[in-house]
């Protein structure tokens, strides 16, 4: 007599790495050539951003967090060397103007930062080192 055969699946899978190493090595190009996209992306607003920058008449600048000029538009950048107070970058407005003046400047800064609301039609009074004077309204 004949015995039968018979086979049973017990639900085991076999690994296959390589299988799996080629999914994730696909899955890291894939990954890498949106990363690559973005990047180019990121490249091109800035290299717009900074045009905008060095054509644009208003006076335009950004601080870090401690109130230190990081970024100028040219405008603002000739504003202070017709003043020649030199390169202003890393400087904050306590090495430019008077105490008076770079005390309310930074007092608004912080709280701009803090509250994430920004000052609008406010009236300034820009105190420089000498006693020279003038009054400017941010928008």
């Amino acid at each position: 007599m004949k015995s039968k055969s018979t086979t049973k699946s017990v639900g085991l899978k076999i690994a296959n790495p390589v299988g799996e190493y080629e999914e994730n090595i696909n899955e890291l190009y894939a990954k890498i050539d949106q990363l690559t996209v973005k990047n180019e992306d990121l490249e091109f607003e800035k290299l717009m951003f900074h045009r905008l920058l060095s054509t644009i008449p208003d006076l335009i600048y950004f601080k870090d967090r401690q109130s230190r000029f990081t970024i100028l538009s040219q405008t603002m950048i000739d504003r202070f060397e017709e003043k020649k107070m030199g390169n202003v970058l890393g400087k904050s407005d306590f090495d430019l103007y008077t105490e008076e003046h770079a005390r309310q400047a930074f007092d608004d800064e912080q709280k701009i930062m803090e509250t994430g609301e920004s000052l609008i039609n406010k009236e300034e009074k820009e105190t420089w080192e000498g006693g020279k004077e003038c009054k400017k309204r941010n928008r």
